[in-house]
């Protein structure tokens, strides 16, 4: 029993970890489209990625 319990507990780590590193890149691909949209002027487009980005940030969230 207790070995079923520390291999779901690793594997529940291995989780977060990629959940970790996948949330970092989505912050990394946000902060490279501000950069980009203030760059072009295209402020409308910067809204509509930031929008995306929130609901997918949502979407992750709420499956924890």
């Amino acid at each position: 029993m207790q070995s079923v319990i520390e291999n779901a507990q690793a594997k529940c780590n291995e989780a977060n970890k990629l959940l970790e590193v996948h949330y970092d890149r989505l912050l990394d691909i946000a902060v490279n489209n501000v950069y980009t949209a203030i760059k072009r002027d295209n402020i409308p487009k910067l809204l509509e990625r930031m929008h995306l980005l929130e609901t997918r940030y949502r979407t992750v969230r709420d499956r924890r």
